[in-house]
C-alpha cells in the first residue's frame, strides 16, 4: 500500500471523521467499540462518496471531541441538545467577515454505529453525510488514531503531519 503524507486541519479531520462541533464533552458521548471504524462520507453538492478507515480507542475518540468543542471557540453556539444518543448544535462562524451557519447532527446506533450530519450555509455552502460502522480489530500497521483515506493517504488525527514549505524563492527573495 503507498502511504502519502498530507496536512488535513482539525476541523477538516472532524468533518471526514464524522464528529460533529459541539461544546458538549468526552464523557457526554456514548462509548464505542475500541478498533478499526470504516466511514462512508457523502459531500454535497458535488462529490462522489469517500471511505475511510480509522483506528479509534476511547482516548483517540475524546480527543477528536475535544478538537470538535475547540472549534466552538472559533463560534458562537446558537444551540445545543442532546436526546438519548442524539447530538444536535447550531453555530454561527465568520470566515474571512463572511457569517456561516453551521448544523450538525449525530445520532450512535448502540456502541458499534453512528452516523452524523453536518450543513454549513451562508459563505460556504455544504452539507457532509457520513456512516461509521465498527469493523473489527486495527490491522497491525495501524496505531490508535491512524486515519487512512481513499489514495492511501495515512494521517494520524493525534499528530497530523506539519506541511511542507513550498519549493522554490521565499515571497520577497529573486527568482
Amino acid at each position: 500500500m503507498h502511504t502519502r503524507r498530507q496536512h488535513f486541519g482539525p476541523i477538516a479531520l472532524v468533518a471526514i471523521i464524522g464528529i460533529g462541533a459541539s461544546a458538549a464533552s468526552a464523557a457526554d458521548f456514548p462509548k464505542v467499540k475500541e478498533g478499526l471504524w470504516t466511514s462512508t462520507t457523502i459531500r454535497v453538492p458535488g462529490q462522489a462518496s469517500m471511505s475511510s478507515q480509522i483506528c479509534l480507542n476511547q482516548d483517540v475518540l475524546g480527543q477528536m471531541i475535544q478538537v470538535a468543542a475547540g472549534a466552538t471557540k472559533l463560534c458562537t453556539l446558537l444551540h445545543e441538545e442532546h436526546s438519548g444518543m442524539r447530538f444536535t448544535s447550531q453555530m454561527q462562524c465568520n470566515f474571512g467577515g463572511k457569517p456561516t451557519k453551521s448544523t450538525s447532527v449525530t445520532v450512535f446506533e448502540g456502541d458499534s454505529a453512528f452516523r452524523s450530519d453536518i450543513s454549513l450555509s451562508g459563505a460556504m455552502e455544504m452539507t457532509v453525510h457520513s456512516q461509521h460502522r465498527y469493523a473489527g480489530a486495527c490491522p497491525a500497521d495501524m496505531a490508535p488514531g491512524d486515519l487512512l483515506m481513499p489514495g492511501g493517504i495515512k494521517v494520524n488525527v493525534l499528530h497530523p503531519p506539519i506541511p511542507s514549505p513550498m519549493p522554490g524563492p521565499a515571497p520577497g527573495e529573486a527568482k
